[in-house]
């Protein structure tokens, strides 16, 4: 089931990797999903997220769901 944008930094924050659609069509990023290593908050390209304005930005605000591998 799909979640919002807070939701899922909130699933991040609990060891969850989150990704979005556009995350995985999007061949330019680092990784495939949202993660939180060594304490802080990565976003798709690897760099620290401060906060969610630009998924919403984007057109991410729902439709977030856990990263399978």
């Amino acid at each position: 089931m799909a979640v919002n944008v807070m939701q899922a930094v909130k699933k991040t924050m609990g060891g969850t990797k989150m990704t979005h659609k556009l995350i995985l069509e999007n061949d330019n990023t680092a990784y495939n999903y949202i993660c939180c290593k060594d304490g802080k908050l990565l976003d798709e390209n690897g760099e620290v997220m401060r906060d969610t304005q630009p998924y919403i930005n984007r057109g991410m605000k729902t439709g977030w769901e856990p990263y399978k591998e």
